[in-house]
């Protein structure tokens, strides 16, 4: 065996178990029909380079098993395929869906996967549960009252991040959404 169980003498007595590593034998390897400098030197010569070029890599395709996750790659409305959760004919995000509607004082931007940063926060062992709305910028006071009347929950402001006590992600997600945050 490569290596060996060997009883040593522990604290214990005869019970603790170690591998004990062979000693290493030199060893001479010699590769049968491999090309030595003289044979490369003396040999056929080297092919013409091509006419065009060489053949270009290709890019890597999976071939099966996991696919990477590269939704969050994809622009909206290009393909063909759509998840459930997406409308086809829905506006491009940043549109709103009243135009001539005067925009509010406040802006809620998106995050870097282009998602509402619309979140649900479970306390207590799922006793309290809140929904948080982040990275908004401008009259905070307004858009506070406005998230009160839209989910009919208090709202409260810590540090820049809103808290509406309650289940309220799709109502507020829908209701930005349809303001062309």
């Amino acid at each position: 065996p490569a290596h060996a169980l060997v009883a040593t003498r522990g604290f214990r007595g005869l019970g603790l178990r170690r591998y004990k590593r062979p000693t290493p034998l030199p060893v001479t390897l010699k590769f049968v029909g491999a090309p030595t400098a003289r044979d490369l030197d003396s040999g056929a010569p080297l092919p013409a380079p091509r006419v065009g070029g060489y053949e270009q890599p290709q890019a890597w395709q999976p071939q099966g098993g996991a696919i990477p996750r590269t939704h969050s790659l994809k622009m909206p409305g290009e393909g063909g395929v759509h998840s459930p959760f997406e409308d086809p004919g829905a506006p491009p995000a940043g549109t709103p869906m009243e135009p001539d509607k005067q925009s509010p004082p406040w802006k809620v931007l998106r995050t870097h996967n282009g998602n509402l940063p619309v979140y649900l926060k479970v306390k207590f062992g799922g006793a309290e549960a809140f929904t948080q709305v982040r990275h908004v910028f401008g009259d905070i006071e307004h858009m506070r009252k406005a998230l009160a009347m839209v989910c009919e929950a208090p709202v409260r402001v810590r540090s820049g991040v809103f808290e509406v006590r309650g289940l309220h992600e799709w109502k507020i997600k829908e209701w930005l959404t349809a303001l062309g945050m």
